[in-house]
């Protein structure tokens, strides 16, 4: 980790080590600081995406489902992929089976 936190110093939009190092953070149950890696990572182009499915993933572990399926639609999106579509139908489902209303739909 010491060796991605270098990286990310010299490089403060290097997508690939913000999202190994929000993975990281997720482990360890530091949420807030893994938010903070998935969206930095979030904002470059090449990983954008993949962050933006990463985040969604810690978010439904913490049972944050609205903003997980804000961040799943938004991936999608822009590069509509068929396991995040199936995903992302999963959780509303599960939103809509726990009687939450997802915000936005």
């Amino acid at each position: 980790m010491e060796l991605l936190g270098e990286i990310v110093e010299t490089n403060p939009l290097e997508g690939k080590a913000l999202i190994l190092m929000g993975q990281n953070a997720w482990e360890k149950e530091e949420f807030v600081q893994a938010s903070l890696y998935f969206s930095r990572a979030a904002k470059t182009e090449q990983w954008k995406v993949k962050a933006l499915i990463e985040h969604a993933r810690m978010l439904v572990s913490t049972r944050e489902y609205e903003e997980a399926i804000r961040l799943l639609k938004e991936a999608q999106t822009i590069n509509p992929q068929p396991r995040v579509g199936r995903y992302l139908e999963s959780i509303q489902n599960l939103v809509i089976s726990s009687r939450l209303q997802p915000q936005g739909t």
